[in-house]
């Protein structure tokens, strides 16, 4: 099992335009909606932003694509899961490692004095949540508020994606796993719907870091991954272009409906099932 021996430039930006917009999210779009609207140009700036959020969305279809990719090419290797696992933990731990146990560290050894540190960086979740990478359950059911990390919810995500999906993939019979893929992505939008219109804000942060309300745009990814290792797929896909301009159009227009009509955050349930059924057109 190996990864991509060469960088996609495509994939790059995809990656870039991400991160871009997670940025604008939370140092741009959330200080001016959090902060009073004393001029036209913030309030103008905040509406147009209001979807931009879901750049995490975006590293999550990625990554099930990327992933996804990998793991169908090597579903017959005999160290399929051991080849794979030890990739991800060399590739994760030792970065997410320094920053959590340096930062634990200094919060321990800062003991009486951590009024800076609290309204700096935060106060630390239970030493066992960042280790058991069960950060998004953690604050399913915590306030986010000064809390070390909390960005991190996506992260567990990732992890739990990754410690689940190679058993899917080695046990789905090949034919099997795109009908299932698509199952489980639309299982998992309905689940969030439920999450959020049935309890509202009883289990509405549960709805948005909980990997049963957001694998919907991993196994996105993950459908991508086999339709474009399908030759019959890619040929329909080369001779049929103006089918990939229509559905990015019509994509386009969606989001600008659901930007027109969704500015607040309690209707978050909204967004994420209209940008769900956009998705589905590409």
């Amino acid at each position: 099992m190996t990864d991509s021996a060469r960088r996609v430039p495509q994939l790059d930006g995809i990656r870039g335009t991400a991160i871009l917009l997670v940025i604008i999210w939370h140092f741009i779009v959330v200080p001016l909606k959090q902060g009073p609207h004393d001029s036209a140009i913030s309030r103008i700036i905040a509406h147009l932003g209001v979807l931009t959020w879901s750049g995490v969305d975006l590293f999550f279809v990625l990554s099930g694509f990327l992933i996804g990719g990998i793991l169908i090419a090597a579903r017959e290797s005999p160290n399929y899961f051991r080849t794979f696992y030890f990739r991800r933990a060399f590739r994760i731990l030792p970065v997410y490692l320094l920053v959590v146990v340096s930062y634990l560290l200094v919060w321990s050894m800062a003991a009486g004095h951590q009024i800076f540190l609290r309204e700096t960086l935060g106060v630390p979740m239970p030493r066992w949540v960042y280790f058991t990478f069960t950060q998004n359950f953690w604050l399913a059911h915590h306030a986010w508020d000064s809390v070390y990390l909390g960005l991190s919810w996506s992260l567990a995500v990732e992890e739990q994606f990754y410690l689940l999906l190679p058993a899917v993939i080695r046990i789905v019979p090949r034919q099997s796993l795109l009908p299932a893929a698509v199952i489980l992505a639309i299982s998992s939008a309905l689940s969030r719907c439920f999450l959020y219109l049935h309890y509202g804000a009883t289990w509405g942060t549960a709805a948005y870091t909980l990997i049963s309300s957001r694998a919907d745009a991993l196994m996105l990814g993950v459908i991508c991954a086999v339709l474009f290792r399908d030759p019959n797929w890619r040929a329909a896909l080369t001779r049929n272009r103006w089918a990939i301009n229509v559905s990015l159009a019509l994509f386009g227009l969606g989001v600008a409906i659901l930007t027109l009509q969704t500015l607040e955050h309690g209707n978050r349930a909204h967004v994420h099932s209209g940008i769900y059924l956009s998705r589905l057109v590409l």
